[in-house]
């Protein structure tokens, strides 16, 4: 192979390597590929996960561990089925969103969001629902989140409630759908430190 002829092909290779990377980093082929990120997702919730913050040598912390109540979080995961298949318009293989864009849904089968206590805890009795001592990053309550439009995939929850040291609270997280089922997940906190 002549010079010219490794220069025209290592030429070609990373004008297509660029061409496939700008192609995938949106779903839609836009003409300001470092615009803003896509909008939500059509998407049915089918699961949740529970972990609590702090993260801790590599992982959540666990019922076993012992936090300051002030790094104290309840993290929702959310999985989601998406209803309709998202179009890449690219003629080009790919479809990853860049790594600035979170991706958000749009959870089409969700009503509403709870939590509720296993166990007494401190003042508050079993089975009462403690969705409003739990904020959102904008300290907006869990029970008055009720627009499920553009819900991200993890929601992170500050407890705002009283403690006592090294108490655990056991809850119950209750996914109410539109069809009137439910999604249960249990799961006991970390002991929390107030002190």
């Amino acid at each position: 192979m002549t010079h010219k002829g490794l220069k025209s092909t290592l030429f070609f290779c990373f004008a297509y390597l660029i061409a496939l990377v700008a192609s995938s980093c949106v779903d839609e082929t836009d003409p300001n590929i470092w615009g803003p990120c896509p909008g939500p997702v059509d998407a049915n919730l089918t699961d949740l996960e529970i972990y609590f913050s702090p993260y801790i040598t590599e992982s959540f912390a666990t019922e076993d561990d012992t936090v300051s109540i002030e790094n104290f979080r309840v993290n929702l995961n959310a999985e989601a089925e998406f209803v309709s298949e998202v179009r890449n318009s690219s003629f080009l293989p790919g479809n990853v969103y860049a790594l600035s864009c979170a991706v958000a849904y749009n959870l089409l089968n969700v009503s509403q969001i709870s939590i509720f206590l296993n166990e007494d805890f401190g003042t508050l009795s079993k089975d009462q629902n403690i969705s409003d001592l739990f904020e959102n990053y904008e300290e907006v309550a869990l029970s008055d989140i009720n627009d499920f439009t553009k819900f991200y995939q993890y929601l992170e929850l500050n407890y705002v409630g009283d403690a006592a040291n090294y108490s655990q609270m056991n809850i119950r997280t209750v996914v109410f759908l539109k069809n009137g089922s439910q999604i249960v997940v249990n799961s006991v906190s970390p002991k929390l430190k107030t002190d």
